[in-house]
């Protein structure tokens, strides 16, 4: 838990001293770390393989942009800002406030929560690097896009990797608002494929990485004896010393 809690003050500080709106081509010379904090090395995570044939994609994406409205567009802009997890990050920090979580159980939280979404990314930079299937604009440059196209492969999404590993692990973190996350995450998904700058496989293949993930996080989670309960009988309180100087120290409640 050490190692997760490192995580969480390391990707808060990054995200005070990050701009909004830093672009692909500021964040395109960072190297992932060779070992994750969820798992020993980023090739345990499969992904599914694109299709070798692009031809049916592009007709499949061509058919989506051109759905595409100015609101579409205005959606795009506001979770492309700042990178794959910089919403996410506003995201679980209006959670946090508006649920009272205690600061003990928010560096818990926040620890996952980062450790997860570094790992969903980082796993899906590493798998950029043997692909070699362009972006849908450089295939095709009919499919209009409201931003340039990045150099280098859009698979597998990063952002879908983020929003997946992030939804899964706020739900998990807030059940209640499970559902909520879920919705959220999609259409952070559709509008990359809205503003037609990956195709449905670089989605796809986003989306395992941040499952697999997140199933590591939430693991993590349920073993780490965060929601454990005072169970220390009453009776020994009454007896016990060092109970004694507990209850004296934190209240009734201690026993």
């Amino acid at each position: 838990m050490q190692k997760l809690m490192v995580a969480a003050f390391a990707a808060t500080a990054a995200l005070l001293l990050s701009q909004p709106a830093r672009s692909a081509a500021t964040v395109a010379h960072l190297v992932p770390r060779a070992e994750g904090w969820l798992v020993k090395s980023y090739g345990e995570i499969d992904v599914p393989a694109p299709p070798k044939d692009a031809a049916a994609e592009l007709g499949e994406l061509e058919v989506i942009v051109a759905k595409r409205t100015p609101e579409d567009v205005a959606r795009f802009h506001w979770w492309a800002a700042g990178g794959p997890v910089y919403r996410w990050n506003e995201i679980i920090l209006d959670e946090l406030l508006d649920n009272f979580v205690t600061l003990p159980l928010a560096a818990r939280h926040l620890a996952l929560f980062h450790a997860a979404l570094d790992d969903a990314v980082a796993a899906s930079w590493y798998h950029r690097k043997s692909a070699t299937r362009p972006p849908p604009v450089a295939a095709d440059p009919s499919v209009k896009t409201p931003i340039k196209a990045a150099a280098g492969s859009s698979f597998p999404s990063d952002y879908a990797a983020a929003a997946t590993a992030a939804a899964e692990v706020l739900g998990y973190i807030f059940p209640a608002r499970a559902s909520a996350f879920a919705a959220i995450a999609e259409e952070a998904m559709q509008a990359r494929l809205l503003a037609g700058v990956e195709y449905p496989s670089d989605v796809v293949a986003g989306r395992a990485i941040g499952q697999r993930i997140a199933a590591l996080a939430i693991a993590q989670g349920k073993s780490d004896q965060s929601e454990a309960k005072w169970t220390r009988p009453l009776e020994r309180c009454k007896s016990d010393r060092t109970a004694r100087r507990d209850v004296e120290t934190l209240g009734p409640g201690a026993c």
